[in-house]
């Protein structure tokens, strides 16, 4: 399984749904519907406030489209037009895009599109840290499967943005033989276990690596 945009939006879907649930609940947003009609709309800016590396801007037309589906207004335009890319590197200031809307949505969906940025932003910019720390040494910087449910692809996604590698998406699509796989062996042997792993893909037709978790060199 390769992760490409089609499938990190298509995992982000019921996440996104999901947030919108959280925060609108039965009432919806009860504030802009007391202060602000309908009828009224705004552009308005989505602005950085540190410096680090993009990532989840590809999310924000999706959140508005579920968000207009489930307030029952599904033909409702909101037009987002994105000025940076994710993967960019970003100041404070920049303008990471614009949303053109009716005031009462762009505020119900304003902090689950924040979420989203934020948290995957964070992940994008930690792992730009690791890989500028690493350089040009011929190391790269792989994630792991210690993700948040239902973020998987999202993660990963994020970890890519920020210049790292992607390692196995989960137990499926590669071997990590690690201490306690070897602990479960009669004898534990690095070497019979790898040979017992390679012995097992070639018996299921898998075409699939085969690695081992180490403590030192």
């Amino acid at each position: 399984m390769s992760i490409n945009v089609e499938s990190v939006l298509k995992s982000a879907d019921p996440l996104i749904r999901l947030a919108l649930d959280e925060d609108l609940g039965a009432q919806g947003d009860i504030t802009s519907q007391a202060l602000v009609p309908w009828e009224q709309s705004a552009k308005v800016n989505i602005v950085s406030r540190e410096a680090g590396v993009l990532c989840g801007v590809i999310l924000i037309p999706q959140i508005y489209s579920a968000l207009t589906q489930r307030l029952g207004k599904p033909d409702v335009q909101v037009d987002v037009r994105q000025f940076v890319s994710d993967g960019d590197v970003i100041e404070p200031g920049t303008v990471v895009a614009s949303v053109t809307g009716p005031v009462q949505l762009l505020l119900s969906g304003e902090r689950v599109v924040l979420n989203f940025l934020i948290h995957l932003s964070g992940i994008a910019s930690r792992t730009a840290t690791f890989v500028k720390k690493a350089g040009d040494t011929g190391v790269a910087i792989l994630d792991t499967r210690k993700t948040l449910p239902g973020y998987r692809l999202l993660h990963k996604y994020a970890v890519r943005c920020g210049g790292g590698t992607n390692h196995r998406i989960g137990l499926f699509d590669g071997m990590l033989i690690k201490d306690n796989h070897l602990a479960a062996q009669p004898t534990p042997s690095v070497a019979d276990a790898v040979s017992v792993a390679r012995d097992y893909l070639h018996r299921q037709s898998l075409d699939l690596p085969v690695e081992v978790e180490v403590d030192s060199l």
